[in-house]
């Protein structure tokens, strides 16, 4: 019987480490309504490049989270281009349109090369990063608009995690 109670104990104790992380940032990468939360909350091992109004590349590793690449304000709904290229060697990695309605649209994931045109709603949206424990290179340009602005997040590189 003692040792019945040991294994059950150890059982929950698994279960708890293993299960028990509710908000922990792998879990970001599945929640919807998380990616359409306004703050960003995220950690890489390494990264190295550049995120500026109209373009970004950067390889990374150790990515988790939910980081936001583009602030975008639209002052009427605009069409415009987005290119984007990568590979994503270990983990998840997606690239989200946010809208101003909040509608999440899923742009990218993954690897390869994709160029499409995307609508812009009047209003306040953005483009984010999704990891989950990821390493890769990631490229990705975005067509200026007249009445689109593209506020990068800030300088990703410039912060100490």
């Amino acid at each position: 019987m003692n040792r019945s109670i040991k294994t059950i104990i150890l059982l929950i104790v698994l279960l708890c480490l293993g299960g028990c992380r509710s908000g922990s940032q792998g879990e970001i990468f599945e929640n919807e309504d998380r990616l359409k939360e306004s703050g960003d909350s995220y950690s890489f091992s390494n990264k190295v490049g550049e995120v500026t109004q109209e373009q970004g590349d950067v390889d990374f590793s150790g990515f988790s989270g939910v980081y936001t690449a583009w602030y975008l304000t639209s002052t009427s709904d605009t069409m415009t281009q987005i290119m984007i290229s990568g590979k994503i060697k270990r983990g998840d990695f997606k690239l989200v349109q946010i809208t101003s309605d909040d509608q999440l649209i899923t742009l990218w994931e993954g690897e390869g090369n994709k160029d499409m045109s995307i609508t812009i709603p009047k209003g306040e949206g953005s483009i984010k990063w999704v990891g989950r424990n990821a390493a890769g290179h990631i490229t990705m340009k975005l067509e200026p608009q007249v009445g689109l602005e593209a506020q990068p997040h800030g300088d990703l590189f410039d912060e100490e995690e």
